[in-house]
C-alpha cells in the first residue's frame, strides 16, 4: 500500500481541455520539424478544414461522463450517465441519492465512478468540484472521513488502484459548448433521473436512508426560539445522551 498522501498507481495528472470543441487553428510552424506525412500524436489535421486540428486524436474513444439534478413533479431528482462516442456504448447510471445526498455532486460522481469501475481509462467530466475532490481523497483522505460522499469517493479511488490498464487518464471538458461526446452524456443522465428504470449500473446507498451520519451522536442541535418579537438562537443538549460518557467518546460523538 503507498504511503498517506501518495498518488495511486495508474492516476495521472489532470489533464484539461479547452472549450473549442478539441478544434484548434494550425500554425504554419507547428510541422516545420516533421517529414512529409508525419503527423504528431497530438494534433491531426481535421480534413473537413485545412485550418483546423485536432487536439486530441483519440477523442471518441474517450468515456463522457455527466451528472443531473432537475426538478420533476415538484420532487429533486439526479441521475448520470457515460457516453463513448466510438462505441456508441452507453452506461446509465443511478447515483442512489436520498435526503442530503440528492445532489448533482453526487450525481458527477457517480458517473466518473461507472467508468472508472468498467474500466475506461479515458475519462471526461465537466465537473472541476469531482476532480478537486478526488485529488483530495488521494492525497488527504482523512480529511474526508466526515464527507456525505465519502462512500463514492472510497469506491473511484479502490477502482482506480484496482485498475486492469497501465494507466487512467481523467480529462476536464467544457459544459455546454457542443462537445458531441458531454453532450449526449448529459442527455442520458437527465433521461435517468426521470425514469431511474432503465439504469443498469447502480451506486451504493450512503448509510441508513441515504444520510451518511446516521450512526453520529450529535451532542446539541440548534433551535429557533422567538420571544418578544426577537429571534433567539439557541443550544439544545440531545436528550438521548443518558450517558454522560457518550458525550466525551470520538468514536461515539463527532460534533
Amino acid at each position: 500500500m503507498p504511503p498517506l498522501g501518495a498518488p495511486p498507481p495508474g492516476l495521472n495528472k489532470l489533464k484539461r481541455l479547452k472549450p473549442d470543441h478539441l478544434l484548434v487553428a494550425k500554425r504554419h510552424n507547428h510541422d516545420t520539424s516533421l517529414h512529409s506525412g508525419q503527423t504528431t500524436t497530438t494534433q491531426i489535421q481535421d480534413k473537413s478544414s485545412p485550418h483546423l486540428a485536432l487536439k486530441v486524436a483519440d477523442w471518441k474513444k474517450i468515456a463522457y461522463t455527466e451528472g443531473s439534478c432537475i426538478r420533476h413533479d415538484h420532487q429533486q431528482i439526479i441521475g448520470a450517465g457515460v457516453y463513448i462516442p466510438d462505441t456508441n456504448r452507453i452506461q446509465h447510471v443511478n447515483p442512489n441519492g436520498s435526503n442530503i445526498t440528492d445532489t448533482v455532486h453526487r450525481a458527477e460522481l457517480a458517473g466518473i465512478a461507472a467508468a472508472v469501475t468498467h474500466d475506461y481509462f479515458l475519462i471526461a467530466t465537466d465537473s472541476e468540484n469531482s476532480m478537486r475532490q478526488i485529488i483530495k481523497q488521494i492525497r488527504y483522505p482523512e480529511l474526508h472521513t466526515n464527507h456525505i460522499h465519502h462512500n463514492l469517493l472510497e469506491t473511484i479511488i479502490k477502482a482506480i488502484r484496482n485498475t486492469v490498464t497501465l494507466s487512467i487518464k481523467f480529462l476536464k471538458v467544457k459544459a455546454h459548448t457542443g462537445i458531441i461526446g458531454n453532450e449526449r452524456a448529459d442527455q442520458i443522465a437527465k433521461h435517468v433521473a426521470k425514469h431511474l428504470e432503465v439504469a443498469d449500473t447502480g451506486m451504493k446507498m450512503a448509510g441508513h436512508e441515504g444520510n451518511p451520519f446516521h450512526n453520529i451522536i450529535w451532542l446539541a442541535t440548534s433551535m429557533m426560539i422567538q420571544t418578544h418579537n426577537v429571534l433567539l438562537l439557541t443550544m439544545v443538549i440531545n436528550p438521548n445522551l443518558t450517558n454522560p460518557i457518550c458525550a466525551t467518546s470520538p468514536t461515539n460523538a463527532t460534533r
